[in-house]
Parts: structure tokens; C-alpha cells; sequence
């Protein structure tokens, strides 16, 4: 299959979970429409480069659409995220930044703003504040806590850089100055040594492109790199189990810092190049006849954090279609002879940076 296969096959995919009208969309097949579905289409849309195609006046009413969600404290929300419906370990908070930060990044992509203030970061933007609550997460979880970490430092980042927020800018720092803090020596990640390997390698990537955004560069680029080409699995992937179609966010997470990190440094660059390669190559086994993509192949359910967006085992999703097309993206960036290279358009999000950030992000212009 060639990139432009590919491209059409995933936006027919697309195109079948459009719900009532143009800007309702489903999870999966087997979900009813969302926000976070909404707001994945577009981000997957801008990935296809069929934003563009849309008329002004359409991308004005989705962004209307998605603003009608958007609480006066600056949250957005729907339904999918009501309590009874968030799984195990899946916290209010965490929903409600995660559910947010996926609508920002829809509306950046539509060339719109929220229709509120964030009047949740106004005391979160305060030193003391993100001390405090930059304490009270564990990293013994780390890909959880640093979620949220993510998400925080992304809502800051759009409140200095678009609104002109001095506190916020501050606040960025005192963030990343804490994750220099526990950045573990041994690995690179700064979860303090305190997650297991893959949990720390997830919760690490969610960081470093706000590094890479505020010219700070990460502690220990040589280790990082070593731990995380040590995670590749023998099927060319890094979930947890063999010869299961790895995991979509473990998968992504690690090809993101592989190739963010090949810009720091030249330090083992055969070796990120060849590990790449198996990374392609093992990608086509999660593309489904639908043209979508799984998380994974194990034999259990998938859930994007809420029981509303269950998948059965080996079904494709938005977000897993998402998240492994931006996979393929950015490892053809450094690998420009597969089938699969061509000019993915990269860079509507913090998300989508693959160069540590040398190519200005379009959502700030």
C-alpha cells in the first residue's frame, strides 16, 4: 500500500462515523457520537490535510459546535464523561483535561478560540499553586499524572503565547523545572525512578515537547534514547505483550521521542533509523479492512476512558487511527523511502511535533 492509499482508505474510515450531520462523529462504529469523537475528527481531518477543504463558514459552525460544550470555568464536557461512565483510574479531573485539551486542539486546527476564559488556571497558574498540585501527583503512575501534566502545560502554553500571559509563561517553567528535578539519571524519564520502565517512557513523552517549545532541553538525551530503543519488542513494537499489535499510545510515545530526540543528538542514529523501520513494517498489521486503525490486539476491550467508547478486541477507533497515522508521519520523516512517506501535515498541535519543535507550529501563526 502506497501513502496516498492509505490517506483514502483512512478518510473513508472517517467518513463512516459521521453521525446526524457533518460535525457529529462516533468514536467507533460501535459508540453513539461524543465530543471527544468530534474533536479527534477534526485533529484527523487536519492530519489529512482536508481541513483546507472545508469552506470558512464550516469550520466557523464546528467550532461553534464544539464551544456549545464548553463550561464558564473553561472546561469542555459532554455526557461521555459523566462519572458513571469514567472507568477505573480514570479521574474527574483527568477527563476533564483530557476531554479539554483534545478541543483545543480541534479548534487551533479550525483556525478558532473557546468561547470562555480558562478560569480553572487562575489560581493553577500560580507558583504556588502548580507546586502544590505538581506534588499531589503520583509518579509512581506516571503516564497518568503526566496526562494531566501535559494537558496543565498546554493550557498554559496557550494562555501565554496567544493571550499574552506573563503568569502562565512562569508557570510553564516552574513545571518543567520540576520535572528536571526528578528526571532519573538512569533512564532520562523524570517520573524519580518510580514507575515501571513503559509507564515512565509514556508519561516521559508527554513532557518533552513543551521542552522542546520553550527552548529548554531535556536532561540525559543520550539515556533516553538507550531506554527507549530498549523497550522495541521483538514484533517491532512496545505494549506490553508480543505479537499483539503493541499499543497505540506506547507505540506512538516512543517513536515521538526517538525522532524529536535524532534532532538533539546523533548518538545512536543507525540504530533509531533501523528500529524505526521495524516500527513501519509492524504498523501494517493494525490497519484493519475498514481502513481504521486498532490500539491493539489483545484479547480484551479497548476504552478511551469512558465506558461510551468501548471497542471490542481488534476494532478500529479515532483515536487509535489518530495516533497510528501520526506514528507512520513522523517515522517517514526519517525514513523517506517507505511506501508510506509523503507530506503528512504535521504540526497542528503540540502533539505533532517531530522535530523538536525547529518548524514553527501553525496553530500560533
Amino acid at each position: 500500500m502506497l501513502y496516498n492509499d492509505l490517506k483514502n482508505k483512512t478518510y473513508t474510515f472517517l467518513c463512516e462515523l459521521r453521525g446526524r450531520n457533518s460535525l457529529e462523529y462516533r468514536f467507533s462504529n460501535q459508540n453513539g457520537p461524543s465530543l471527544i469523537a468530534s474533536a479527534l475528527a477534526v485533529m484527523l481531518l487536519g492530519l489529512l490535510e482536508k481541513i483546507r477543504d472545508l469552506p470558512k463558514a464550516e469550520r466557523q459552525a464546528w467550532g461553534a459546535y464544539l464551544n456549545s460544550f464548553q463550561r464558564p470555568n473553561g472546561f469542555y464536557a459532554d455526557g461521555d464523561i459523566s462519572l458513571e461512565n469514567l472507568v477505573p483510574g480514570y479521574t474527574e479531573e483527568r477527563a476533564l483535561f483530557h476531554r479539554t485539551r483534545h478541543v483545543l486542539f480541534a479548534l487551533s486546527t479550525l483556525g478558532c478560540r473557546p468561547k470562555y476564559e480558562f478560569q480553572f488556571l487562575k489560581e493553577l497558574s500560580k507558583e504556588y499553586s502548580i507546586r502544590k498540585w505538581m506534588e499531589s501527583q503520583s509518579l509512581a503512575n506516571y503516564w497518568d499524572a503526566s496526562n494531566k501534566m501535559m494537558d496543565l502545560g498546554l493550557f498554559l502554553d496557550y494562555e501565554a503565547r496567544v493571550l499574552g500571559n506573563k503568569e502562565a509563561q512562569k508557570a510553564i517553567h516552574v513545571l518543567l523545572d520540576i520535572c528536571d528535578q526528578n528526571t532519573n539519571p538512569k533512564t532520562g524519564y523524570h517520573d524519580a525512578g518510580k514507575s515501571e520502565l513503559r509507564n515512565a517512557m509514556a508519561g516521559a513523552m508527554h513532557l518533552y515537547p513543551l521542552y522542546f517549545l520553550w527552548g529548554r532541553k531535556p536532561k540525559y538525551p543520550e539515556k533516553v534514547i538507550d531506554t527507549t530503543l530498549s523497550l522495541q519488542q521483538a514484533d517491532g513494537l512496545f505494549g506490553y505483550e508480543v505479537g499483539s499489535c503493541g499499543e497505540d499510545c506506547l507505540d506512538y510515545d516512543a517513536v515521538n521521542i526517538l525522532v524529536n530526540f535524532s534532532f538533539l543528538t546523533d548518538y545512536r542514529k543507525e540504530d533509531i533509523i533501523q528500529c524505526l523501520r521495524r516500527v513501519l513494517k509492524a504498523l501494517e498489521t493494525c490497519l484493519n479492512s475498514d481502513g481504521g486503525f486498532c490500539c491493539h490486539r489483545r484479547r480484551e476491550p479497548y476504552w478511551f476512558g469512558t465506558y461510551t467508547t468501548e471497542v471490542s478486541i481488534g476494532e478500529s477507533s479515532l483515536w487509535s487511527t489518530y495516533a497510528r497515522l501520526l506514528t507512520i508521519a513522523m517515522a517517514t520523516k526519517k525514513i523517506n523511502d517507505h511506501p508510506f512517506y509523503g507530506e503528512w501535515n504535521l504540526g497542528n498541535n503540540l502533539m505533532e511535533i517531530w522535530d523538536r519543535g525547529i518548524e514553527k507550529p501553525r496553530w500560533y501563526i
